[in-house]
């Protein structure tokens, strides 16, 4: 837990979840905002996070373990001795939720230490000849239920941070592992970068990027002429 700080995170990013099962959103029921959760107060955030742990379990323990769940949140922050949200979530994950249990290894793919290595290796590649940061707010998260498998995808902007030149661009990755549906097993492990889009640029800019990207081995550059 300490090393995966599900507690720190999850308060700090539950408006950039979704949950599918099947091809079909289930959490959130409906759209969040775009404006992050800083207009959230206390009790609303805490309640997001009740929700989703809850639609977790139960998809991935049954409907009386998310019952169980349920219950006890509320036994746990009722008496709101703690004040610090990420704390009480420790002890509640810690104490209810489990550390070897289903949920609690889903809610730890779900944090942004897993990309720390992709993250790493991208601005590695890319960012030493081309320059970029993230684009605030537009982190997701998508978790995905099918029948053969569970997906953890994290997705994210990056644009173009050299401010001498007048020229950019913006592109998204996409880092996906994914398991069995016990949580057992890791059974992929994979990333992507997709939508490169160009803003004014020099077509032997353009052209050294694209090679940077290809080089990568997570992009492959959209062909010209294609066959159909």
């Amino acid at each position: 837990m300490d090393k995966l700080p599900v507690h720190m995170d999850l308060p700090r990013f539950i408006k950039k979840i979704e949950v599918g099962k099947r091809g079909k959103r289930i959490w959130p029921e409906s759209d969040f905002s775009s404006s992050g959760t800083s207009n959230l107060t206390d009790e609303k955030r805490e309640q997001l996070v009740l929700s989703f742990i809850v639609t977790l379990s139960t998809l991935l323990e049954g409907e009386e373990r998310g019952k169980e769940i349920k219950s006890k949140f509320d036994q746990h922050f009722v008496s709101k001795e703690e004040t610090d949200l990420s704390k009480r979530l420790l002890k509640f994950l810690q104490e209810v939720v489990g550390e070897d249990s289903k949920t609690l290894k889903v809610l730890k793919a779900c944090t942004q230490t897993m990309v720390s290595y992709p993250f790493t290796r991208l601005k590695f590649v890319i960012a030493n000849q081309f320059p970029h940061k993230g684009i605030t707010g537009s982190w997701r998260l998508l978790l995905l239920f099918n029948k053969d498998d569970i997906r953890v995808r994290h997705i994210k902007w990056e644009q173009s941070s050299e401010k001498s030149v007048n020229w950019g661009f913006t592109f998204k990755w996409e880092y996906e592992m994914v398991f069995d549906t016990e949580m057992k097993n890791v059974v992929d492990v994979s990333m992507k970068i997709t939508d490169l889009l160009f803003q004014n640029c020099p077509p032997d800019k353009k052209d050294a990027l694209e090679k940077a990207m290809v080089s990568s081995g997570w992009y492959k550059k959209p062909n010209s002429n294609p066959k159909y």
